[in-house]
């Protein structure tokens, strides 16, 4: 029985994960002879410790499938080329956005890439949808699209109590009208 769990493992198991098995094999003998006194390989499978190669392989073919039918959905979206795409990163820290102006001209997307450099924040554009949360440093960053499509004058601010000056923690989009100089 040893011989051919051994077969077994090779048969089933992926490289390292092979001679990992191959030291346990001396300890798991004694529970395939009680638990199942038939094939080892099916033994394997039936408690669900391996899968046979093939299946790995259609499982590995099927998720390549997948990225790549996700990729092609990406790059044939449209890309926006009739509009101009601005990416802006900015900093919440003690009370202030970096940059806490942001100037663009009509019919801008405007990509903001935000993070924190100390605890979290909130960030929301007043008389809109958009309220998100911006991670404390080191966990990350928040991002959104904001379509600059009508000219006027778009206040943000944090909408998560972050301290005393909390309601200080504001600045603005001006999206310009696509005529002036």
């Amino acid at each position: 029985m040893a011989g051919g769990l051994s077969r077994l493992i090779k048969d089933y198991l992926p490289g390292g994960a092979s001679r990992l098995a191959a030291l346990l094999l001396p300890q798991i003998l004694p529970v395939f002879s009680v638990v199942a006194p038939c094939h080892p390989g099916a033994a394997l499978r039936n408690l669900g410790l391996v899968q046979p190669r093939q299946a790995t392989r259609n499982r590995l073919v099927r998720g390549s499938s997948l990225v790549g039918a996700v990729l092609l959905v990406i790059l044939a979206a449209p890309s926006g080329s009739s509009q101009d795409r601005k990416v802006v990163r900015m900093t919440a820290e003690r009370f202030t956005f970096s940059p806490s102006q942001i100037k663009v001209k009509q019919g801008t997307v405007i990509e903001l890439r935000l993070r924190s450099d100390d605890t979290n924040h909130g960030f929301r554009i007043i008389g809109s949808e958009t309220n998100l949360i911006i991670p404390k440093r080191g966990r990350g960053e928040a991002s959104l699209i904001f379509r600059a499509d009508t000219p006027g004058r778009y206040t943000f601010e944090c909408s998560k109590m972050c301290g005393a000056g909390h309601s200080f923690m504001r600045g603005e989009i001006i999206v310009e009208d696509q005529e002036q100089p």
